[in-house]
């Protein structure tokens, strides 16, 4: 004990001495008698160990003790880490699928971006034609009739040549409707 020896070391250096002093060529049988001489031999020499605590209640069961609690904590501590890994196993599946879901949505917002262009160069071209036919219209029929107008005034204009009075209102007639053919034809340009 005061080298600092275990039970174990004890037990390993009793069996040596045995093989080395009592049985020098060899363990083939143990001599009557010997068995309970070397019990008793055993109990002697870990009887120091017994009487230093290491019987029941003492050190050797103490730090069986210890190692027992030392096992429920780890235990404990492997059951928490394996909960963290779960956890953490979880978190990262959600950021991936998080991930793939933003990218799905990305990938949505450019095919309606390109969806988006497409409508408004049809927009544009439909609004176009619209124009393009309007102008037509304008050009042609309210330009023929305009011409029309213009034609019935310049008739009248020749009808009646005494009465002055008459004649402004002709011309002023001649006058508004040059100017309206001007804006139509603005319009349809």
């Amino acid at each position: 004990m005061d080298a600092g020896l275990e039970i174990f070391d004890l037990i390993s250096l009793h069996h040596e001495a045995l093989t080395h002093c009592v049985f020098p060529d060899g363990p083939t049988a143990i001599p009557a008698g010997s068995a309970s001489a070397l019990e008793s031999f055993l109990l002697e020499a870990l009887s120091p160990f017994r009487a230093a605590g290491g019987g029941p209640g003492g050190a050797w069961e103490r730090r069986l003790f210890r190692q027992a609690e030392y096992s429920e904590a780890l235990v404990l501590r492997n059951v928490k880490l394996e909960e963290e890994i779960a956890n953490r196993q979880k978190a990262e599946a959600a950021i991936r699928e998080s991930k793939d879901h933003y990218f799905q949505l990305y990938q949505e917002a450019r095919a309606m971006q390109v969806n988006l262009r497409e409508l408004s160069a049809q927009v544009l071209s439909a609004q176009e034609e619209e124009r393009k036919r309007i102008s037509r219209e304008l050009h042609d029929e309210v330009g023929q009739a305009l011409i029309a107008i213009n034609v019935t005034v310049s008739m009248l204009k020749r009808q009646v040549i005494s009465d002055p009075a008459f004649q402004r209102n002709v011309s002023d007639a001649e006058q508004l409707l040059a100017r309206t053919m001007e804006k139509v034809h603005c319009f349809a340009r």
